[in-house]
């Protein structure tokens, strides 16, 4: 419920025109817009895994991860101050560090295995940018460079 909370609070910020919050990616799929905000849908499903869904039925131009972070690292950036920033990583390379061990919602890693494995099957853009900075967020939505990082497929 917070996550789709916190939807509603970022459609303010983006004066997004969606008048309410989905509760599944099938209702999310139904809505007529090109930004579709949604939170979580039951308990023990990532957000991750959710908006992969939701992007693979809609067939999205880009599914944009929001996190903490700047984007993927090669280690936690919170706990290591020697992490690398990856502006760019291979959905494989995600898989073969994140691919197993996922065992609940809530977990902390940059994406969850099952969100990776679908981003995968799907062939879905996928880019992942610090969501405290909507500057970076309106170029993804203006489709010019910014600072994130791409997965590639």
């Amino acid at each position: 419920m917070l996550t789709r909370v916190n939807a509603r609070l970022l459609s303010f910020v983006l004066e997004a025109t969606q008048e309410r919050i989905p509760e599944t990616t099938d209702e999310a799929a139904s809505i007529e817009s090109s930004i579709v905000l949604m939170g979580g849908t039951s308990p023990g499903h990532s957000t991750d895994f959710v908006g992969a869904e939701l992007a693979m039925k809609t067939r999205a131009y880009r599914y944009v991860i929001a996190t903490n972070v700047d984007g993927v690292y090669d280690k936690d950036p919170r706990k290591h101050p020697d992490a690398r920033f990856l502006p760019k990583v291979s959905i494989d390379e995600l898989l073969g560090q994140y691919g197993s061990g996922w065992d609940s919602a809530g977990s902390n890693m940059v994406i969850d295995g099952p969100a990776l494995q679908m981003i995968k099957n799907h062939n879905i853009s996928t880019s992942v940018i610090n969501g405290k900075n909507i500057k970076e967020l309106e170029k993804i939505f203006e489709k010019k460079k910014f600072h994130g990082t791409e997965i590639k497929i």
